[in-house]
């Protein structure tokens, strides 16, 4: 049965395993830890050049400079087919470069606006000609209804390949969900289905490891906290340079990182961009799926699930809602919810642009 494949490619250093579409060298230009006070895993001190100050816009190669400052660019890497996509939009839900947008955009400074580039890696689209990996200060891996223990499959194995090149150009990256199978994967790691069943809608009793107390990633984090989810597969086992986070007890691995020198990824097993709308929309197109896996009775149980949650969506005020379905301010709130994207702008993605605009600056 596939549902008992595991899918494991070489280790994270690239070997074991064929490297189809090998890159071009490129280095990683460093990063330094803006908000760490301890919390993040140990790096090279990096000397960063001053940026001059700007009273205009200024193209510079690839990095959009404003009024004293520079526009870091991300790479939306969408793990999703655009018709699954489509569907998710037809039942009222967002697209994943909406939601990621709006999940960063929330923490990115004034004077700091992200550049965005959404590449739809599961419908085969590549790089246009002229860009490269090089270009970008972070990626973020989108989730995906796919699985990646079918690596037999084109969407797959591409996918697969792309981050395995992502990790090898030194890229901050982030995973949600997918984005986190995807990457252990691609480093040597195994996923499977989970025993436990499906994970959907809140993640419960979230717990940091003592890793993830003192990691970068969990700042201004509770040691125990909820997250709005969605999956079915889970981390069974994380390559070599991986250390676990976070646990619950549907999922062992709810949290990793994966650092190798200067090569770094951050990945959540639950999805920090998601509101309860999106889960609204997700349980109106598996309505079926949820009676029979026994989270709703009946029909009628999953409609009113369904207006109750695109009710918070809207009204996260709704005390009476959220005494009723025994959530907080961790999924309510828009800022809580990100916290995990803040910091891993804040600690990763701007001290590596910075880094990048200021070689471009001083060559």
């Amino acid at each position: 049965e596939y549902h008992q494949k595991q899918t494991r490619a070489g280790d994270c250093s690239g070997h074991g395993r064929e490297d189809r579409n090998p890159l071009s060298q490129r280095h990683c230009l460093g990063r330094q830890n803006l908000h760490s006070r301890g919390r993040e895993e140990p790096e090279e001190p990096l000397t960063v050049a001053v940026l001059p100050q700007r009273a205009t816009h200024v193209m510079l190669e690839d990095h959009v400079y404003l009024a004293g400052g520079f526009m870091p660019r991300i790479l939306i890497f969408n793990g999703a087919p655009d018709a699954a996509q489509r569907r998710m939009s037809a039942e009222g839900g967002r697209s994943n470069d909406a939601l990621i947008m709006a999940a960063l955009d929330h923490h990115a400074p004034s004077h700091r606006p992200i550049d965005y580039f959404t590449l739809n890696v599961a419908d085969g689209e590549t790089l246009p000609q002229g860009m490269q990996l090089s270009d970008f200060d972070g990626v973020w891996i989108s989730g995906s209804p796919l699985n990646v223990y079918h690596s037999d499959q084109p969407a797959v194995r591409t996918q697969i390949d792309l981050a395995r090149e992502i990790w090898e150009a030194g890229i901050p990256t982030f995973g949600s969900c997918w984005g986190l199978q995807l990457m252990v994967a691609a480093l040597g790691g195994t996923v499977r289905l989970n025993p436990n069943g499906r994970e959907i809608g809140v993640a419960r009793r979230i717990a940091l490891t003592d890793a993830g107390r003192g990691h970068a990633m969990y700042r201004d984090r509770a040691v125990m906290f909820e997250a709005l989810c969605t999956h079915e597969d889970e981390v069974a086992t994380l390559p070599s340079c991986g250390v676990p986070l976070a646990s619950n007890a549907v999922s062992r691995v709810q949290a990793a990182i994966m650092t190798e020198g200067r090569k770094s990824f951050w990945g959540v097993q639950y999805h920090p961009e998601f509101g309860f709308g999106q889960i609204s929309a997700i349980i109106t197109m598996r309505a079926e799926r949820h009676i029979r896996e026994g989270f709703a009775r009946s029909r009628a149980d999953v409609a009113r699930l369904v207006e109750d949650f695109a009710t918070l969506d809207v009204d996260p005020g709704r005390t009476d809602l959220a005494w009723t379905y025994g959530v907080g301010p961790d999924t309510l709130d828009l800022g809580q919810r990100t916290l995990e994207f803040r910091n891993w702008l804040e600690a990763k993605v701007m001290p590596f642009a910075a880094a990048r605009a200021a070689v471009r600056v001083t060559a």
